[in-house]
């Protein structure tokens, strides 16, 4: 898992993007970017992508993301991102 200090060469999608191609950039404090990911995690699983490194990967920065937006005291907002993610995959 990388960090802007210290990306991971592997995954580092800045690093490997087109000069032109457009990117959209999480960051750990926002609380809904956990779920974004699990989401990018499950349609990638299925359209077939066998990358297992990178979908466990992103499991990994998951977990990261949402322990660094508590720890610096986004606690509420994750559980309010935690609880409208819940009623949207309710309501489906």
């Amino acid at each position: 898992m990388g960090t802007k200090a210290n990306p991971e060469p592997k995954y580092d999608c800045l690093a490997k993007a087109h000069p032109d191609e457009p990117v959209f950039v999480l960051l750990g404090r926002d609380p809904v970017a956990t779920h974004v990911i699990s989401f990018w995690r499950t349609l990638r699983e299925a359209i077939g992508d066998e990358d297992t490194d990178k979908l466990v990967n992103a499991f990994k920065i998951e977990a990261a993301m949402r322990a660094w937006a508590e720890s610096h005291g986004k606690s509420e907002q994750v559980a309010r991102s935690d609880a409208a993610y819940a009623k949207i995959l309710a309501s489906k």
